[in-house]
């Protein structure tokens, strides 16, 4: 990974489902602005950040709040 900033979260689950589901959940409700995401067994990694400005701009805060309420919801 290079040294950009950016917001970083790992959201961890029991199974492949909850996975699955936050990773469709966050790709659905992305608005135009996509994370990136590292689906893996038990685990779904987001981090935010602008690519254009390398650096973490408004809708990254956004883009990682609604991560962060989509898997409290799911968890």
């Amino acid at each position: 990974m290079d040294d950009q900033p950016r917001l970083h979260r790992v959201c961890r689950f029991r199974d492949f489902t909850g996975v699955s589901a936050l990773t469709a959940a966050v790709l659905a409700g992305s608005k135009g602005h996509h994370p990136a995401l590292l689906t893996e067994r038990g685990r779904v990694r987001v981090d935010c950040w602008t690519h254009k400005i390398r650096d973490i701009y408004r809708n990254d805060l956004i883009m990682a709040a609604r991560s962060d309420t989509l898997y409290d919801a799911l968890g």
